[in-house]
C-alpha cells in the first residue's frame, strides 16, 4: 500500500507503479506507457504528474442522517477554513457531484506588528488578522441523501477567475 501522508485524493496520469530501493531508501516510480516516461512519484512540492497539474479533491461520505427513506432541505452548509477550494454537492446516490459555489474561503488578511508600532500596547492593532476563513452555502435544495466534495480549481479555472477579477 502506497502512503502519500495526505488525506486528499490525487489523480494520477500514471498507469503503472514500482518501489525501488536505492541508497537503503524506498522511492516510488510511475510510469506512463502512452508517453514511455519514468518518474519518481509524489515528490515533496511537487504539484504534476508526469508532466500533468494533478487535480486534489475530498469527498463525504453520502449523509442519509439515519432516514435515507425521508427528503431533507438544506439551509445552510457552513464551513471553517483557508485556501482556494470550491464547493460540489451530490443528491440521492448520483455518480456525480455540480458545482454549488467557487471559492468557497475566499477572504484577505493583512499583517501587523505584534503589540502594535512603539512601545508595547502602542498605536496600532493587537496581533495579526485571523488565517481561518468561515463559507457559508445556502438553500442547497431537498434530497433524501447528500454528499459534499471539496475540489482544487484547475490551472485553467484560476486562470479564468484572475482574468475576470473573482
Amino acid at each position: 500500500m502506497l502512503s502519500t501522508g495526505a488525506w486528499w485524493v490525487h489523480d494520477c496520469e500514471a498507469n503503472q507503479f514500482a518501489v525501488w530501493q536505492t541508497s537503503g531508501k524506498r522511492v516510488p516510480y510511475a510510469a506512463n506507457v502512452g508517453a514511455a516516461k519514468v518518474s519518481t512519484a509524489f515528490v515533496a512540492g511537487v504539484y504534476q504528474d508526469n508532466g500533468a497539474n494533478y487535480s486534489s479533491y475530498w469527498t463525504s461520505a453520502w449523509l442519509t442522517w439515519k432516514a435515507p427513506y425521508l427528503r431533507k432541505r438544506i439551509r445552510q452548509l457552513h464551513m471553517e477554513g483557508s485556501g482556494n477550494v470550491d464547493l460540489y454537492y451530490g443528491r440521492d446516490f448520483t455518480s456525480s457531484t455540480s458545482l454549488f459555489k467557487e471559492d468557497v474561503f475566499n477572504f484577505a488578511t493583512t499583517t501587523t506588528t505584534f503589540g502594535g508600532t512603539g512601545t508595547f500596547g502602542g498605536t496600532g492593532l493587537y496581533g495579526d488578522a485571523g488565517t481561518i476563513g468561515e463559507g457559508r452555502a445556502y438553500t442547497m435544495g431537498v434530497a433524501r441523501a447528500w454528499c459534499f466534495e471539496l475540489r482544487l480549481p484547475s490551472t485553467d479555472q484560476r486562470a479564468r477567475r484572475k482574468r475576470n477579477g473573482s
